[in-house]
């Protein structure tokens, strides 16, 4: 059952797989500084990292981060930023899996070398007692290329932390659900996993 691949797709398996999977918390659509981030993630506990991933599905649309969006790119790589809003120290390019090959090109050319890739590919698994599949959603995105951090002379102040995890830890539980139910066909809510009708042969 082929189906197209969107942003909200790959939103919700990002957040399921850095929250509930990898021990972060995280929200979308959150403004960084540079513009609205589609997702950020701290380490629920001890964080060191302000972590985004931007999410892109097509060459075009990683071709126009570059050309329309130099500032950003410039002004994350400064060795000191002041925290007066989300400024991520690690960057991440999440894009399907067919995209991986073209976006390592783009970062070499670009000289992003510390930038980091996410590979998104659904997978799902038959349920034959309920004649459904079940989206594995930890396991539908992957890191093929780990970031490295953009400031390492810097320390992120404690209190930033603070704030953030605050707000993050208000809005996430109604993220993940309100993306789960736009996307998915259906969501049993007692487990949090997302299932569809098996394709008949």
């Amino acid at each position: 059952m082929n189906e197209r691949i969107n942003s909200n797709k790959i939103k919700c398996a990002l957040m399921h797989n850095f929250v509930f999977s990898r021990g972060y918390i995280g929200s979308t659509e959150i403004y960084s500084g540079f513009g609205i981030a589609d997702t950020i993630f701290i380490k629920k506990k001890n964080p060191k990292d302000v972590v985004e991933i931007e999410i892109k599905i097509s060459k075009a649309d990683l071709i126009g981060e570059f050309k329309h969006k130099q500032n950003k790119h410039t002004m994350i790589e400064k060795e000191q930023c002041s925290y007066h809003a989300w400024q991520a120290n690690k960057y991440y390019f999440c894009v399907p899996l067919e995209l991986v090959e073209f976006t390592k090109e783009l970062l070499t050319k670009y000289n992003k070398s510390k930038y980091g890739i996410i590979a998104y590919q659904e997978i799902w698994r038959p349920i034959k007692s309920k004649k459904v599949e079940r989206l594995e959603l930890e396991e539908s995105v992957q890191i093929v290329k780990s970031a490295l951090n953009l400031r390492p002379k810097e320390i992120i102040p404690k209190e930033v932390f603070d704030t953030y995890k605050q707000s993050i830890e208000l809005r996430n539980n109604y993220l993940v659900n309100t993306l789960m139910r736009q996307v998915y066909f259906s969501l049993d809510k007692a487990s949090m996993k997302i299932y569809r009708p098996m394709e008949k042969k």
